[in-house]
């Protein structure tokens, strides 16, 4: 698959007076880039860990992940990351995914080290304005 599958249509048209007609079209049906979320995936008082949740249209597509994180822990071409628990400020976990058919999403959680052992993720979609914020406790 590409980001533009083309489909060679064909279709037999008859009346009941026998006319028939026939043709052939190739219709391109665009490929979709995968959706992201990024989850809490299980946090404690010293690690903050992260999940990146895909869905796609196609239950075919295989995925990559680039995560762009601070002083991430590990790996960072995984569906999950982690990195130590800011004590202050702000921190930004940034994925990319990209489909098997090079189509990419990218999503930004940014993280704000709260009082109380208490941070909150605010997880803004690159192509979005919408703010969906989710409060991590220990």
């Amino acid at each position: 698959a590409t980001p533009v599958d083309p489909y060679n249509v064909s279709i037999h048209v008859s009346d009941f007076d026998g006319g028939a007609t026939a043709t052939n079209r190739i219709i391109p049906v665009a490929n979709l880039a995968p959706e992201v979320s990024i989850v809490d995936d299980g946090s404690d008082d010293f690690v903050v860990r992260l999940r990146a949740v895909v869905t796609d249209a196609s239950a075919l597509d295989t995925f990559s992940f680039d995560w762009n994180v601070p002083g991430a822990i590990g790996a960072t071409h995984l569906a999950t990351i982690q990195f130590t628990r800011p004590s202050s400020g702000l921190t930004q976990a940034r994925v990319t995914v990209t489909d098997d058919d090079s189509l990419a999403t990218s999503v930004t959680a940014s993280i704000v080290a709260g009082t109380n052992d208490m941070d909150t993720i605010s997880v803004r979609p690159s192509n979005d304005v919408s703010k969906v914020t989710v409060a991590l406790t220990t």
